[in-house]
């Protein structure tokens, strides 16, 4: 399995942020986004 830095920095901000859409919105990134990479990880 191959994940990216990318993928992490995204579940840094989600439970730092507590929310999907702030941590979009400090990545500059998309909500849709944030949640493709969290499905990711799982």
């Amino acid at each position: 399995m191959n994940i990216s830095y990318e993928h992490y920095r995204v579940f840094y901000y989600v439970a730092k942020l507590q929310s999907f859409t702030q941590a979009a919105s400090a990545l500059m990134n998309s909500q849709p986004n944030i949640t493709r990479s969290i499905k990711n990880l799982e």
